[in-house]
């Protein structure tokens, strides 16, 4: 996932997406149940994704996931590099736990292009 992406682009990648795009999804927990959650930033995405326990999984279907990050995000990288956790692991929990260590290096890196911005 090496690309220059300038600060602005990363400004818009990192945004808050209108509430018409915010993605909804759910964290099975048990012994609770299921908790509606709702998305609306990359970041959030990827605090949503981070592996808590064999007792919390994310609820989510990872190619709606990445045609959110590619269509209301605008991220077309990162969407493609979502899909090929999806076709690299056929354990859905171990797609997800790729996809969260794709996310969180994309938001580091985001995070990076705008200080450079801000300096």
């Amino acid at each position: 996932m090496i690309e220059h992406i300038n600060p602005d682009d990363a400004y818009h990648f990192l945004r808050e997406v209108d509430p018409d795009d915010i993605l909804v999804a759910a964290r099975m927990h048990y012994p609770s149940g299921i908790h509606d959650e709702w998305i609306s930033t990359l970041e959030e995405l990827m605090w949503f994704l981070q592996p808590a326990s064999d007792r919390d999984i994310p609820g989510v279907s990872i190619e709606g996931m990445a045609s959110w990050v590619q269509d209301a995000i605008g991220d077309i990288t990162l969407a493609k590099e979502i899909r090929v956790c999806k076709n690299e692991h056929e354990n859905f929990v171990d797609a997800c736990e790729a996809a969260y260590y794709k996310t969180e290096a994309r938001v580091t890196y985001l995070k990076k292009q705008t200080q450079r911005n801000s300096k």
